[in-house]
């Protein structure tokens, strides 16, 4: 479920970037554009909003429910426009089994809190006029699960992700950064649903997924 406070948060980032990147373009129709010395690194921090992921299995299907994310990336420059780029994200969100089969039709069971995290490292192409520079980007890393689901363990997966969005330059070396993001495909080792004496457990898994997201945040050039 959407919580109202993330959704509030994202539009007061978005709508705060977009007033600034009306404000910019108004500038630039009656000044010359200022070529500036570019930056050796840049340090961003970012909050988020992830749409959720969705494995398939025979069993049902498990999601990770939408939530909030936190993170930030290092950013060192190859070039004036291209940057090596070195990000963390993390966030905490419900695990949820739905479907329905001929012995358990129609069933919803919360399978718990699951914690992501990813470590990624990619380059970044920008395309900067003045002080609005749209970016493009892609990333390969490690993604890996802990979950609070009996019986469970930590499991490690490979990630892809591609990127793209736009800085906003509010001062020389700071502004706001705004992206849109798919991570693909998130791994999961299996599946598997079992009772005991000691209760009823779940172990998740299946096969590659989507996960899209969108953020903001702030950023500091060195």
């Amino acid at each position: 479920m959407i919580r109202r406070k993330h959704l509030f948060l994202l539009a007061l980032v978005f709508s705060t970037a977009a007033a600034s990147l009306f404000a910019q373009f108004g500038d630039q129709q009656t000044q010359p554009m200022q070529i500036q010395t570019p930056p050796k690194f840049e340090l961003s921090a970012q909050y988020g909003y992830s749409f959720g992921a969705i494995v398939y299995t025979s069993s049902g299907d498990v999601t990770l429910e939408p939530g909030a994310w936190y993170g930030g990336a290092a950013d060192f420059y190859l070039k004036r426009d291209i940057m090596l780029e070195l990000s963390y994200y993390y966030r905490t969100s419900n695990l949820t089994r739905r479907g329905g089969t001929a012995w358990e039709p129609g069933f919803e069971t919360n399978l718990g809190e699951q914690t992501t995290n990813y470590i990624q490292v990619g380059s970044i192409k920008t395309f900067r006029k003045g002080k609005v520079a749209p970016f493009l980007g892609g990333n390969l890393g490690l993604g890996w699960f802990s979950s609070d689901i009996p019986g469970s363990s930590t499991s490690t997966f490979f990630t892809v992700s591609g990127l793209g969005g736009a800085k906003i330059y509010l001062a020389e070396h700071f502004g706001l950064r705004l992206q849109g993001r798919l991570i693909l495909p998130i791994f999961f080792g299996s599946v598997g649903f079992y009772c005991g004496g000691g209760g009823c457990g779940a172990g998740v898994g299946g096969s590659g997924t989507v996960e899209g997201e969108l953020s903001g945040g702030l950023f500091l050039s060195f």
